[in-house]
């Protein structure tokens, strides 16, 4: 706990933030104010928003003025009901309005049971139906529980049977957790609450429940606005899955109802430290926070999430069903699991487990089988071909060459994440004839796939259920030159591999063709397509037209030798090319020379007119930047043309028409590139935009120019400009910039030949890797987080930092030269944090320091051996840290490992173990060990009928216990 409040302190650390702390019901007055004093390292102006539902808590938290939300009004109150119980055109009678309003004014203003009551009548057409639900006697019933209201109540009594088990197995998730749509519907189908049809799919009936718990408003939608975190990525050697379907969450209320309605067989841990009594013969257990539970009867436990105990535990799990040993330490599964014959859903994934045992195949009724994030795992048991009833198979890319024959036995599998081709008959590509998996399939090594009708037998184009395609000749790793393949019918099988028209997501990796195939060309099939990966094609000279796809959103392109140009305008009179296209990523295009192959075209053709995100690296042949209106972030590294840059007329440079630009990173590029920062016309257009910049490896840059044309800056990063020797004249015009970090800049010293102190509004200052400075720069008074790092040649931070009275965090790291800080730090006011590591040349703090000591919030000292002694037991400073909430003084030792303890185990066998590190216990378990080898030596001379005195096993007992 106390290093993630260090790391909360270190990420709000003067920086203006809004916190929003909803639905809080804690009363403790304690607790309130710990996490008070960790929020009080944040810039000026920082604002903490709380909900609560319990006036006491707003109470204890010291709210002054709190604003107290009323209900709906009438008309509010009827519109939001309005929106649901009529939507899509549904029958309005005037008898069915006077009916609505009537059950509108008993929900009372609350905008969810009026949002739930509306879902419920959506589906009520008839009058008398309407008039049941106003004269149902629930709305009679008091609050139940003092919490579940009437009308909630009422959405739960109108599901059918086999929603309502559904709906209320969701209270297994603990409240605002993501509740995944795959996952859950798993999970329904592990338990039988999703009941089999002929001739359709449980997963397609465990959809529709979810959409129907969503149309209810039992379920929220959750919008995943990152949406770089859910694609596939070019600079990764694999990816994570990341088919999750839908996520939604569950209202507080709406929990609170299915708690009600499942309470005496769900348990949900809330807090890791008391051990809690599980409610009698529960059925779900669900541990995502605690370990300490106490539990002697597993007779009836269904389900187990996040269990992080020993294995022992498993054997006692008999009638278990779906068991999540995520995360854990396990490194083999115990013999025991084969005995789990009702287990239907296994999750090992992130763990460190090696081997599969055979006899997992005894799992007659698995269902599901995670194992993503198994990087020590090598193959798949041989057995597993056995189990009939596993559907969903899933795994990354591990260190498979090849996976087990027969894979086409499992007739009910639909979800392969990843297929390995291999050379023999039965794991071959036509495997995959009569699999039809559902959402990600990865196909590896397909230089083994022999020709284009062995591709054929896949029938790749019927599997209209897959939404992610990933096409990969050999192993993908990134830049591994030895692994690229050369294979002659190449474009023949990817030719036959045509994806279904549905796919919405297609990576092709190491295709050794030259051309892509014809399916490829005509791309406008693809209406659903809208992220694509292209890596390491390098034989290709042409792409395919993507930018006549309608609807593409991502779009990453690297390693591709042979590509000169993005797009190709002889295959039309196309005026807008990628009209959806968001992010565009360009990697390692070693001869990549433009962006559309006609000269002159570009200029008329509106390229990218939606792309918001663009990174350029190693592109050393381009000579022109798009104009993009809609630009927000552009990295550029290692690329671009010097000759050619010089040669390309004012009206197509490269930054003119980039009018939206607010973050840009330029690192290793061309002087002629980076020059045109301090052209004033070039940068007009990003004059009050650009609020980021990172510059590296630009030696003649003039940062002076640059600050006159960029006025606008809030961040500034400069790295390895040999030219930086001190604060520029210019940089005082910076008036809105709040951090700057000089890296690597060796011949900064950081005196101003004007004396000046820097920009007027700096809050944060980094230096790193400034051999010359000798001490402090001269800084403003705004100042409040200051860094200074692997500075070799700092002596002293001079007299300039007592001046600072904002600054609240000083860090200090790698200074072998610094021998003392500043005269004069009393006067700092603010100063709350002090970060010292690897500075033996420092001794002492300087009295003034001293005297802010006992004020301090957080305090780390490693690698200074003077200064450790002082802050120490017995040291001069120790009394002085007393008030500290969070400090660490030298170098901690790694934590022992503890030791999961079997539940029989009695308290006597406990404190033996807890002896395992120590001396002697080696001695004793070698003794031991020595008396038992005699024992069995003097049974082996015996005749084999004559039977060892009881007084052997006595003698040995006595001794295990003295010992």
């Amino acid at each position: 706990m106390e290093v993630l409040q260090q790391r909360l302190r270190k990420e709000l650390e003067q920086k203006r933030y809004l916190l929003v702390l909803d639905d809080a019901w804690n009363e403790d007055f304690r607790k309130w104010d710990a996490l008070r004093n960790m929020l009080l390292d944040g810039g000026e102006g920082s604002r903490i928003l709380v909900t609560t539902r319990n006036e006491k808590c707003s109470r204890v938290m010291g709210a002054q003025k709190p604003y107290i939300l009323r209900r709906l009004s009438e008309e509010s109150s009827w519109d939001l009901f309005e929106q649901k119980a009529f939507a899509g055109g549904a029958p309005k009678s005037a008898k069915l309005v006077e009916i609505g309003k009537k059950i509108v004014e008993k929900c009372q203003g609350l905008p969810l049971a009026i949002e739930v009551m509306g879902c419920i009548m959506h589906d009520k057409s008839e009058e008398g139906e309407w008039q049941a639900v106003l004269e149902n006697k629930i709305w009679n019933l008091q609050d139940a529980e003092e919490y579940i209201k009437p009308e909630l109540w009422l959405s739960y009594v109108d599901l059918p049977t086999h929603l309502k088990k559904c709906f209320a197995f969701c209270a297994i998730y603990p409240k605002d957790h993501d509740i995944e749509e795959l996952e859950l519907i798993q999970l329904w189908m592990a338990h039988g609450l999703i009941a089999y049809q002929k001739g359709n799919d449980m997963e397609v009936e465990g959809r529709e429940i979810f959409t129907e718990l969503i149309r209810r408003s039992l379920l929220q939608r959750k919008i995943v606005t990152d949406l770089r975190r859910r694609v596939l990525l070019p600079i990764t050697p694999y990816i994570r899955s990341t088919e999750k379907g839908r996520v939604c969450t569950m209202h507080d209320l709406i929990h609170d109802l299915a708690h009600f309605v499942i309470e005496n067989e769900c348990f949900t841990s809330l807090n890791s430290s008391a051990a809690h009594e599980i409610p009698i013969r529960p059925r779900h257990l669900n541990l995502l926070i605690d370990k300490n539970y106490n539990q002697a009867d597993c007779s009836t436990i269904h389900t187990v999430l996040y269990c992080r105990r020993d294995s022992s535990v498993l054997s006692r799990l008999k009638s278990v069903r779906v068991l999540d040993l995520s995360r854990t330490r396990i490194k083999e599964l115990p013999a025991s699991i084969e005995h789990l014959h009702h287990l239907r859903y296994l999750d090992l994934s992130f763990t460190n487990i090696r081997k599969l045992p055979e006899s997992i195949c005894m799992l007659v009724n698995l269902q599901t089988l995670k194992l993503y994030g198994c990087d020590e795992l090598s193959a798949l048991p041989k057995s597993i071909t056995y189990m009939n009833s596993l559907r969903h198979l899933l795994f990354d890319p591990l260190n498979f060459k090849a996976l087990p024959a027969g894979l086409s036995q499992l007739q009910n599998l639909k979800t392969l994440t990843r297929y390995t081709v291999g050379d023999d008959a039965e794991n071959n590509i036509g495997q995959l004839r009569s699999l039809n998996p559902f959402g990600e399939l990865a196909l590896d090594n397909l230089e083994k796939v022999k020709n284009a009708d062995d591709a054929r037998k896949a029938d790749m184009g019927n599997k209209q259920l897959i939404q992610t395609l990933i096409l990969s000749w050999i192993k993908f790793r990134r830049g591994n030159d030895n692994e690229y393949c050369l294979m002659e019918n190449a474009e023949e099988v990817l030719e036959a591999l045509k994806p279904p028209s549905g796919v919405k997501k297609l990576a092709v990796r190491c295709y050794p063709g030259k051309q892509f195939p014809m399916w490829m060309e005509e791309m406008q099939q693809f209406q659903y397509l809208h992220h694509i990966e292209l890596s390491e094609c390098r034989e290709c000279k042409q792409l395919p037209p993507l930018e006549i796809l309608p609807i593409l959103a991502y779009l990453s392109i690297s390693g591709m030798d042979g590509i000169k140009h993005i797009v190709n305008n002889s295959r039309g009179n196309v005026l807008q090319s990628f009209p959806r296209l968001k992010e565009l990523f360009l990697y390692r295009m070693k001869n990549l020379e433009g962006w559309c192959v006609e000269e002159g075209k570009e200029a008329n053709l509106s390229l990218f007119p939606c792309v918001t995100r663009m990174e350029i690296t190693t592109c050393p042949k381009l000579t022109t930047m798009p104009s993009i209106p809609t630009l927000i972030e552009l990295d550029i590294d290692q690329s671009f043309c010097e000759t050619q840059i010089s040669l390309v007329s004012k009206e197509r440079r490269f930054f003119k028409h980039l009018e939206s630009l607010q973050s840009l990173t330029i690192k290793s590029c061309p002087d002629e590139l980076v020059s045109l920062l301090e052209d004033e016309e070039e940068t007009r257009t990003m004059k009050s935009s650009l609020t980021k910049l990172d510059i590296g490896n630009c030696n003649q840059l003039s940062l002076a120019l640059v600050f006159q044309n960029l006025p606008s800056l809030r961040n500034l990063r400069v790295r390895s400009l040999e030219k930086l020797v001190s604060w520029p004249d210019e940089i005082q015009s910076l008036k809105f910039l709040n951090g700057l970090t000089i890296s690597s800049c060796r011949y900064f010293t950081g005196v101003s030949s004007q004396g000046d102190s820097g920009p007027p509004s700096l809050k944060i200052l980094h230096v790193h890797g400034s051999d010359a400075l000798r001490e402090l720069p001269t800084c403003p008074t705004s100042l409040q987080s200051l860094s200074i790092i692997y500075c070799r040649g700092i002596k002293s931070l001079g007299p300039e930092i007592g001046h600072l009275t904002s600054l609240s965090r000083l860090e200090l790291c790698s200074c072998p030269k610094l021998v003392s800080l500043s005269d004069g730090m009393q006067a700092l006011t603010s100063f709350k944090s002090l970060r010292i590591i690897n500075c033996p040349a420092l001794k002492s703090f300087p009295e003034g320091l001293q005297q802010l000591l006992p004020t301090l919030k957080s305090l780390e000292i490693k690698r200074c051996p003077e200064l450790e002694r002082l802050c120490k037991s017995g040291g001069d400073y120790y009394n002085l840290l007393s008030t500290i909430s969070n400090k660490e003084i030298g170098e901690e030792s790694e934590p022992e490992e503890t030791i999961q303890v079997p539940h029989e185990i009695s308290t006597g066998a406990k404190q033996a173990l807890k002896c395992i590190t120590t001396n002697q216990f080696v001695l004793s378990a070698i003794l031991i060990c020595a008396i038992a080898y005699f024992i069995n030596f003097l049974y082996n001379l015996l005749d084999s009928q004559v039977p060892i005195s009881p007084f052997f096993y006595f003698l040995f007992l006595i001794l295990s216990f003295f010992f």
